[in-house]
Order: C-alpha cells, then sequence, then structure tokens
C-alpha cells in the first residue's frame, strides 16, 4: 500500500512542477519579446537622431493632433520645398503648452526630410 502511495505522490508532485513551470516559461519568454521590443525601438530612435545630426536644417509645422491617453503622441504636418510631409511620433515635455493648430518648431534631416526631430523631444 505504501508503494502505490508513494507513486501517486510522486505523480501529484510532478503535475505540481509542470503547472508551476510552464506559466513561468510563458512570462520569461513574454519578458525576453517586450525587452527586445523596446531595445529595438531605442536603436530604431538613435540611429534617426545620428541620420538629423549629420545634416540638418530648422524649421516651422503644425501640430495637427496630441494625444495624451496611455502614451503622449504627436502628429505634425509640414512642407518643406513644396512637398507635404507629416510626422507621427512621442513627446518627452511640453514647456510652452502647445495644442492641436500651434506652431512647432523641428530640425529636420537635409537628406531625409521625414526624419525630424522636434522641440518637444528631449533630444531637440
Amino acid at each position: 500500500m505504501d508503494l502505490i502511495d508513494n507513486a501517486i505522490q510522486m505523480k501529484a508532485n510532478k503535475f505540481e512542477v509542470k503547472n508551476l513551470l510552464v506559466p513561468f516559461v510563458i512570462l520569461v519568454v513574454v519578458v525576453f519579446l517586450l525587452f527586445n521590443l523596446v531595445k529595438k525601438g531605442k536603436q530604431t530612435k538613435n540611429r534617426e537622431l545620428a541620420i538629423v545630426n549629420r545634416k540638418f536644417k530648422y524649421s516651422r509645422g503644425v501640430i495637427t493632433k496630441m494625444f495624451y491617453y496611455k502614451s503622449q503622441r504627436i502628429r505634425i504636418e509640414y512642407k518643406l520645398n513644396g512637398i507635404k510631409y507629416q510626422y507621427e511620433g512621442s513627446w518627452d515635455d511640453d514647456p510652452r503648452s502647445l495644442r492641436e493648430g500651434d506652431s512647432i518648431n523641428f530640425r529636420y534631416s537635409v537628406t531625409n526630410p521625414n526624419l525630424i526631430i522636434h522641440e518637444l523631444e528631449n533630444v531637440y
């Protein structure tokens, strides 16, 4: 009888370990994927900043949309050499309390005018 009880107890222990191990592995994978997503986003932003910093000019655009819910996002429309551009990205700080319809200063890459750094970003 003891042998059967021990076998049942061992199976129960293995089942408990599996029940704990699977969620732990899933959690580790999700954290790893989120970490890589944030890392790639920072690398992309740094690459774009380097391109803008190589050769840039200053200009002004108009804020067409500002998002405050969950993340601080901004949409800017601007015109360079007769061509209209639209930028959508994040913003860090708003010391002038800019709103939709206000003008905003930015630096843009001469080689790629789609890449801008606006005055609400810390790296401006």
